[in-house]
């Protein structure tokens, strides 16, 4: 028989289902937007799942005040502010472990020339350029995240601060409505 726990196994998986179909068409109908090729033409292969992912959860946060196209132009380019910051960090993170690397081998060189110092010069020499070009480059990747970061959160707030004029819009329109009468 259908016992409590089986009614919300079977509502459960009839909600998960219902959510997935969703999510397909709302993925289905960003694929047909005007914009959609020459966005995906600037992204990675994993990056195009994480921005329809990301797309799908936006379009269903805002969708019931109603999504139009200066929304959806928003979305984007929160979007992929956020997948320009997600490789800001990576290369941050690679530079950084190189830098690691380079002091490692640093160290070795010092230690294994103790007594060469005109070896030690030749092999330290490339080390230090190679770490102070990492140093300049971890510089402007922080500025590059920094500038990133702010536009993304600039960018969220212009969409939620739209989302909420035409939700007060929407509750106006409602409140302001003549109550209705019975004919007399």
């Amino acid at each position: 028989g259908r016992t409590p726990t089986k009614i919300k196994q079977i509502r459960a998986t009839a909600g998960a289902r219902q959510a997935e179909i969703q999510y397909r068409d709302i993925i289905e109908a960003l694929k047909l937007k005007f914009f959609w090729q020459e966005t995906v033409a600037q992204l990675l292969s994993n990056e195009v799942e994480y921005f329809e992912k990301y797309w799908a959860s936006l379009f269903h946060q805002f969708t019931n005040t109603g999504i139009v196209a200066t929304d959806e132009l928003m979305m984007r380019d929160l979007i992929l502010l956020d997948i320009h910051l997600n490789r800001t960090n990576k290369t941050k993170k690679a530079v950084a472990e190189e830098m690691q690397a380079l002091d490692d081998s640093i160290i070795k060189v010092l230690h294994e020339t103790q007594d060469d110092l005109v070896s030690r010069s030749i092999q330290l020499q490339p080390l230090q350029d190679r770490q102070n070009a990492l140093r300049t480059a971890s510089k402007s990747l922080n500025e590059e995240g920094k500038n990133i970061q702010e536009k993304k959160d600039k960018k969220y707030e212009q969409l939620k601060s739209t989302r909420e004029m035409r939700l007060e819009k929407a509750e106006k329109a409602i409140a302001d409505r003549p109550a209705p009468t019975d004919g007399v």
